[in-house]
């Protein structure tokens, strides 16, 4: 790397701005950025064999390695701006051949020394571990956060990186008719995938209340005509819910995402476990689980969370202990399940040992 050219060119850059590079603060500016460069890019001359040492063990190494949260800094080759993140990779070997995992930082780090676009990086690395690994297969993923729009003045730097798609096409539509129909195709594009999940999830939980639970479960006779009731219902319900949750315009869906699976997690995760590996968990202890669950992720997260300290954790995990501990009580306090039901249960057992 010519160094010294390096130097030249700042120079040349601050003149070229209006800046004096002589001056007091500037004057050692060149060397520095020379320097910097140096080692930003020194993947350019660097070769990725060196980093790579196989192994060939004599057993027999057929399951899926996975290698993650590898932590990734390049510059993107279009402004020379940096862009910061994270690679993940996984491969299957083929006769035992393996590597360190730390070699695959080492790899990570050589190909994203250097001028950079996230696809390209993608592909090098997975071709590079494929010619030369020789796996079963090989999987790479980038996730990468740059700064050429918002650093190069085209946009204000976000405080909600759920917007980028909409700003962006915000500002694409600024520039004459074309590019306004262009950004109201990606609008479109948002507008349909949300759409379509949620009413994939309308469906889903409308049926489940009219179907799972009303005849299922409660065991109520009804006709056809009052389940698509009850159906409709849910689906006017969840959607007060929605609109409710949603009349924070500065709200954040990452927040209230996390929530819900908090809720999920602690009104069904203790039900499924407890109902697949102890037979004296039954109905009633189910039903306390999930409503114990479902209940303590609201109390934690409003009233005990906010206290503070060793208290201020995320609600899933009181939640889901609470649960369970309403689960083992009510099932030891109410009948146990039918012997039909545990003769299955033991049958199954036994089917997974043999196994």
């Amino acid at each position: 790397m010519d160094m010294e050219k390096i130097e030249r060119a700042v120079r040349d850059i601050l003149e070229a701005v209006g800046e004096d590079p002589d001056r007091e603060g500037l004057q050692e500016t060149p060397a520095r950025v020379a320097r910097m460069y140096g080692e930003i890019f020194s993947g350019l001359g660097a070769d990725p064999k060196q980093h790579l040492k196989i192994f060939t063990e004599g057993g027999k190494h057929d399951e899926l390695v996975l290698v993650k949260d590898i932590p990734l800094y390049s510059v993107c080759e279009h402004h020379l701006l940096p862009f910061i993140g994270r690679a993940h990779i996984a491969y299957i070997p083929k006769n035992g051949r393996i590597i360190g995992l730390s070699k695959f930082a080492r790899i990570v780090d050589c190909f994203a020394r250097r001028p950079q676009v996230q696809e390209r990086l993608t592909g090098q690395i997975a071709d590079f571990l494929y010619e030369n690994m020789e796996p079963l297969g090989v999987a790479v993923f980038i996730g990468v956060v740059g700064n050429g729009m918002t650093k190069a003045g085209a946009m204000e730097q976000l405080s909600d990186a759920e917007t980028i798609i909409v700003q962006i096409a915000n500002l694409i539509s600024c520039y004459g008719v074309p590019a306004a129909l262009l950004a109201g195709v990606i609008l479109a594009g948002i507008l349909a995938a949300t759409m379509s999940t949620a009413d994939s999830q309308l469906l889903a939980a409308s049926s489940s209340v009219s179907q799972n639970l009303a005849v299922e479960f409660f065991h109520l006779k009804i006709s056809g005509k009052k389940s698509v009731l009850v159906a409709r219902s849910t689906m006017v319900v969840i959607s007060l819910i929605a609109a409710f949750l949603a009349r924070d315009p500065d709200s954040s869906v990452f927040r209230v995402v996390s929530f819900a699976w908090a809720g999920f997690g602690a009104a069904f995760g203790p039900v499924v476990l407890f109902a697949l590996f102890w037979k004296r968990s039954n109905k009633w202890g189910a039903l306390a689980g999930m409503v114990t669950g479902g209940v303590m992720v609201f109390v934690w997260k409003y009233l005990v969370a906010p206290m503070g300290g060793a208290l201020a954790i995320y609600e899933l995990l009181p939640a889901f202990l609470c649960a369970c501990v309403a689960i083992v009580m009510v099932s030891l306090l109410t009948p146990a399940p039918e012997q039909s039901i545990l003769e299955a249960f033991e049958c199954f057992k036994s089917k997974q040992k043999q196994k």
